[in-house]
């Protein structure tokens, strides 16, 4: 793939989390996958656009045009009165949720793609089930997101801040101190399940620009299809911070020579 993105930089074959050249090279090698997928709207190796879902009402909108349009070429062969504008009107009508409702969402869905960053982030909590190689369904992890360049100072604070925060997620009992109404609300998304593509600044006693992220994981987009590392790569809105602002994108997006980074930085579940 990389020779396809007219990629010049080495071919990684490994990369320490601490060497801030490969990392260097990582974050240049990502951007070229990322302007490839735009490029040529590739958008499934970003999560795809949705269809019908977005919004169910378009779907029977449209299959009421069709039905409506032969229709009105049956009416117009015996009159040009009050019934033929009726019938043209609702079929005008029936399109009404697809032009003003499904198009602009998939619209803003895409432009998210298109301004969206690749960032590193590091896993907090997950459900149990995105450590079994058989699951097959979406799941939830809980991560820590940087933004900004990534390279070894930042990518280990960013790890420290994680691991602080699963420290005293895994203690147990009523957290203490200033992190302590964070962990409070980290445990509640864990017990509720919820995930939603959200992220939400983090405290500020974790780092400086630190973000907390609620995402809905594929299995099939993680190395090994499940969660075996706690890095992550996510996109980033950073327009965005609602839900579906922030997604874990297929580790074929990740570079080469990514598998070691992430084998240096293991997902210990507790």
């Amino acid at each position: 793939m990389a020779e396809s993105l007219n990629w010049r930089g080495p071919a990684l074959q490994r990369i320490d989390p601490g060497d801030d050249e490969a990392l260097g090279h990582l974050r240049n090698e990502q951007r070229a996958r990322l302007q490839f997928v735009r490029d040529h709207a590739l958008w499934e190796w970003l999560g795809g656009v949705p269809g019908w879902e977005l919004c169910m009402s378009a779907l029977w909108g449209t299959i009421a045009f069709l039905g409506l349009v032969p229709v009105a070429i049956l009416t117009a062969g015996f009159t040009r009165g009050p019934v033929l504008i009726a019938i043209c009107a609702l079929a005008v009508a029936a399109l009404v949720p697809q032009l003003f409702v499904l198009l602009p969402r998939q619209r803003r869905i895409v432009a998210r793609y298109r301004r969206a960053e690749l960032q590193p982030a590091i896993a907090i909590a997950a459900e149990p089930e995105a450590c079994d190689p058989q699951n097959e369904l979406l799941r939830s992890v809980w991560a820590l997101v940087a933004p900004g360049p990534a390279d070894a100072a930042a990518l280990r604070a960013l790890d420290a801040a994680a691991q602080k925060v699963r420290q005293m997620l895994a203690a147990g009992g009523t957290p203490a101190g200033e992190l302590a109404p964070f962990v409070t609300a980290v445990r509640g998304d864990v017990a509720a399940r919820a995930a939603d593509g959200a992220r939400m600044p983090a405290p500020a006693a974790l780092g400086r620009g630190l973000e907390y992220a609620r995402l809905r994981v594929s299995p099939n987009y993680l190395p090994g299809d499940c969660l075996r590392s706690r890095l992550l790569f996510v996109l980033r809105d950073p327009a965005d911070a609602g839900p579906g602002g922030t997604r874990v994108v297929q580790s074929s997006m990740w570079g080469e020579g990514v598998d070691t980074l992430c084998a240096a930085m293991p997902w210990v579940a507790r």
